[in-house]
């Protein structure tokens, strides 16, 4: 009777690593390449430059840029008020700074067309009836007025 062969070290029970089956390989890739080397040098070279370009290795997808947030017409518009701005502040003067002041501010009295901005957000609840901070005291002096279950009793 033949008996069973079980493995007698820790390496034939476990197998060839990923670490050593790697090592192996790449040791058999450099002999591979010194070999294709001495017989065809330049073909050998050109492979390995073919390997390494970043050309063949990734392709660019085409670059998707956002619609626009605003039309060619209202950008035209906003062009034009500003070259009116520049055209009323050439006419007359800030009433203070200097000329670097000027030419960094615009001119703030001609105001944008309806239309042109987003209305005003409108406030989240209607204005209360009276003072706030008078509803506030009113509260506490309810509260501090009110029984609470500390005191005991029915």
């Amino acid at each position: 009777v033949e008996q069973p062969k079980f493995p007698t070290t820790i390496e034939e029970l476990e197998g060839e690593r990923r670490a050593d089956r790697e090592a192996r390989l790449r040791k058999q890739d450099i002999a591979k390449n010194k070999i294709a080397q001495r017989q065809d040098a330049p073909a050998a070279i050109m492979q390995a430059n073919k390997l390494n370009d970043p050309e063949t290795v990734r392709k660019r997808s085409k670059l998707m840029l956002p619609p626009p947030q605003i039309s060619d017409q209202e950008l035209e518009e906003i062009a034009r008020m500003g070259y009116a701005s520049d055209l009323l502040a050439g006419n007359q003067e800030l009433a203070e700074g200097s000329g670097a002041t000027r030419a960094l501010l615009a001119n703030y009295s001609q105001t944008p067309r309806t239309g042109m901005t987003p209305m005003r957000t409108p406030q989240r609840t209607p204005a209360g009836k009276g003072d706030a901070i008078m509803m506030e005291a009113e509260n506490l002096a309810r509260l501090r007025e009110s029984q609470t279950p500390l005191l005991g009793g029915d």
